[in-house]
């Protein structure tokens, strides 16, 4: 697949920062490495007109316009965005697909609003009416490139978060949970709520779900404190997690959670804060291909400090979608309404191919899949209620970080051995983060007694991988 590749990053010159950027993939074409400054911060009344109040009707146009104009003041970056002047393709052919990528160095480099970037006289990129530029984030990773590998079992395993405090739960199970009813395959859903709705909502659906097919469930459990919480959504092996919740970046970004004591206290915030260190235990995961975010900030930068979707992509999850800014909770619903749908068509050609009776392994996973879902899922947004996308920013807040290494998905039971209780899995998960930190210890070592030891944990590691998977 054709697509380009800015990197993006920061420069000091002694009196202020400001961007800047090298071209590392130009649709196929060789490139100059040359660093080229930005001539533009997310500190410009363009940028800042964004989260004011809807005075301007153009006011994302503008913005967009602008932050185009900066990069394409450098001639070489004019010739790169000159391959999206292409003409359509004739009718009755499928328009080629050239995706954008934005891969993030720094923490002011991930402060603006790239989602937005406006052709001249034309229109956002990113809403593009044949899908050709669909625009993603990459996280800056100092290792080099390899494989990344993660395990698909014969159906679908998600694990849903429904805690943002003094919101309807129930409401976002609703916009999600009929959407996988068309996924070709078994179908295993971890449900944790923080009010008595949405489980009664979640648990009407498990026994529908489990009448009409028995390859289909719904466990449902209250969120517990965060260290619980992530050990079981970890004790899930999920593919999936999606977070509903409330997210806050002032200091640090995190996410805020509500337990059933706050929602019954009813607190306006919830008691769990969770930052990025908190949600690392879950890159490590050989199952997890995708975490979503559907809260406020949670791909917004804090001082100085890079987003927790970043931090999830650099940590090994493959993909994270989350919201740049703060969202309206009706909008954080209606994304999750359209991208899920979009995602489980193609999800089901990846099962189809888990499902063969001799499938290939590793199966091939298009970083693109999660792009084109949520690029269906902001067009939704751009025109709901008939908003016009030049003036309306809500479609502009939803941002996917893809992981730079391409995802292979190799074929494994993920269902857990049944002599397994949650808190053996949760000690077997531990031990074997250990002993993948100490295995990178021994990986630059060249003396044989070195090299004995890490096979010997090799060997470890993959016997408890097959353990946790039930094989």
């Amino acid at each position: 697949m054709s697509r380009g590749v800015l990197f993006i990053s920061t420069m000091d010159d002694g009196t202020k920062r400001f961007p800047t950027c090298v071209i590392e993939e130009a649709f196929g074409k060789q490139t100059t490495g040359e660093t080229f400054p930005i001539k533009c911060t997310s500190a410009d009344p363009e940028f800042l007109n964004l989260k004011g109040p809807a005075a301007n009707s153009k006011r994302v146009q503008q913005a967009g316009q602008k932050l185009y104009d900066a990069l394409v003041a450098h001639k070489d970056v004019e010739k790169f965005f000159a391959h999206t002047d292409v003409l359509p393709p004739s009718e009755g052919q499928r328009p080629s697909v050239c995706p954008l990528y934005l891969r993030m160095g720094t923490p002011d480099s991930e402060d603006l609003p790239w989602e937005i970037l406006w052709e001249t006289h034309k229109t956002f990129m990113v809403l593009d009416s044949q899908g050709r530029w669909p625009i993603a984030r990459l996280a800056s990773m100092p290792k080099p490139p390899e494989p990344l590998h993660k395990n698909i079992g014969t159906g679908l395993r998600l694990a849903v978060v429904l805690a943002a405090a003094d919101e309807n739960g129930a409401k976002e199970w609703g916009s999600i949970s009929d959407k996988f009813a068309n996924l070709k395959a078994s179908l295993d859903v971890l449900g944790l709520v923080s009010e008595d709705d949405a489980k009664d909502a979640m648990t009407e659906d498990a026994i529908a779900w489990q009448a009409a097919d028995p390859a289909r469930k719904v466990e449902v459990n209250y969120v517990g404190d965060g260290n619980s919480l992530i050990n079981r959504l970890r004790a899930q092996i999920p593919n999936i997690i999606h977070i509903f919740c409330h997210g806050v970046a002032d200091v640090r970004p995190e996410l805020e959670l509500e337990t059933r004591s706050d929602r019954l206290a009813e607190k306006k915030q919830g008691s769990i804060r969770l930052k990025s260190e908190d949600l690392l235990a879950l890159a490590s995961l050989d199952s997890l291909w995708l975490v979503v975010l559907n809260c406020c900030q949670a791909a917004k930068t804090a001082p100085q400090l890079h987003s927790l979707a970043r931090d999830l992509v650099a940590a090994g999850v493959p993909a994270v979608v989350a919201m740049r800014e703060s969202i309206q909770v009706d909008d954080a619903h209606l994304f999750a309404e359209h991208f899920y749908p979009a995602l489980v068509a193609q999800l089901n050609s990846i099962f189809s191919i888990r499902n063969m009776k001799s499938p290939p392994d590793p199966i091939p996973f298009q970083e693109i899949v999660w792009v084109q879902a949520v690029h269906e899922a902001r067009r939704k947004l751009s025109s709901f209620r008939e908003r016009q996308p030049d003036g309306s920013v809500e479609w502009t807040y939803p941002v996917v970080y893809i992981n730079r290494d391409r995802l292979h998905l190799h074929p494994r039971e993920l269902k857990a051995a049944a002599i397994l209780t949650v808190p053996q899995r949760l000690e077997l998960m531990a031990k074997l983060d250990l002993l993948r930190s100490l295995r990178d210890t021994f990986r630059l070592a060249t003396d044989p007694e070195a090299e004995k030891e890490g096979a010997r944990m090799d060997l470890e590691i993959h016997q408890i991988e097959a353990q946790l998977a039930g094989g």
